[in-house]
């Protein structure tokens, strides 16, 4: 068991020199989010009235076909006649989809070789990084990243300098922001005429475009959106502003607020609102999918 575990010595190719002491803390990292993704569980499914852990057991049998339909099925048969609504089916997906993830990020082959930077320990960490995404209140989400980041640092490369974090903040980080990658994605494509709809899907998210503004000054075009997303079988649901810049439909720019940060209803709404605004997080044509 110590090749899955610590420093045991074994190991496969690799420098003479190399060590495998990243195995001890990586494994301490996944053990302390998995309790901290695992209590949030508990709390809602206690609260729903559910089995939580025979639930999760049995969300294999959802996995083939993890339609809305066979999905809502399958949570009927364990509700005992308790009814939940839209909201709820979809909190109690997302968790189910976090407790799926992390048992993913223990699998064994992210252990088995050289080096925390292998391509196998990456995968874990991504599933680890989605199981936080989905499985951790809003509100809990950074300082769990924060103390999880903190728990990798520990866990040292043998390349390079880097540790369990650093590659963590490489590798998994900016996708953590799929939501908004795929919103940007969204609204270029409606800025520069690939879609004349306001209903899209991308990578099995719908999206919902709802104009806001659009200027044009010469070659020079801004179009400003609401987009409200949504995926049905992770039960993800968010809603975003997005800016779209470009420049006779090229060189493409663009910006992204939480919606809070926009008056939908105000008529005045500048680009200067999103484009100046510290929250906002600026996209190009490079960080789309």
């Amino acid at each position: 068991m110590g090749r899955w575990t610590r420093d045991c010595g074994c190991k496969t190719g690799g420098e003479h020199s190399w060590r495998q002491t990243w195995r001890s803390p990586l494994r301490h990292a996944l053990h302390k989010l998995q309790l901290k993704v695992d209590a949030q569980y508990e709390t809602v499914t206690s609260a729903a009235g559910l089995d939580g852990w025979k639930l999760r057991n049995d969300y294999v049998k959802v996995m083939e076909d993890p339609s809305p339909h066979k999905f809502i099925g399958f949570l009927s048969e364990h509700a005992k006649g308790m009814h939940f609504s839209e909201k709820e089916s979809f909190m109690i997906r997302k968790l189910l989809e976090a407790q799926k993830f992390m048992m993913y990020s223990f699998t064994s082959c992210g252990w088995f070789f050289n080096d925390i930077s292998g391509i196998e320990t990456i995968q874990n960490l991504a599933y680890a990084g989605r199981a936080l995404q989905m499985g951790i209140p809003a509100p809990l989400c950074s300082d769990t990243e924060k103390d999880f980041l903190n728990d990798l640092s520990l866990a040292p490369s043998n390349i390079g300098g880097d540790t369990g974090k650093s590659l963590f903040e490489k590798n998994v980080v900016p996708y953590l922001r799929h939501e908004q990658i795929i919103c940007f994605t969204a609204a270029v494509e409606k800025s520069v005429g690939l879609h004349r709809a306001d209903h899209l899907r991308q990578f099995k998210y719908d999206i919902i475009l709802h104009r806001l503004l659009s200027i044009e000054k010469g070659l020079l075009s801004y179009n400003g959106f609401l987009a409200d997303l949504e995926n049905s079988l992770t039960g993800e649901q968010s809603r975003w502003a997005v800016l779209v810049s470009h420049r006779n439909k090229a060189e493409v720019q663009g910006w992204i607020l939480p919606v809070e940060a926009i008056n939908a209803e105000s008529n005045s709404v500048e680009a200067e609102t999103w484009t100046q605004d510290p929250a906002a997080v600026s996209f190009t044509l490079a960080d789309i999918f």
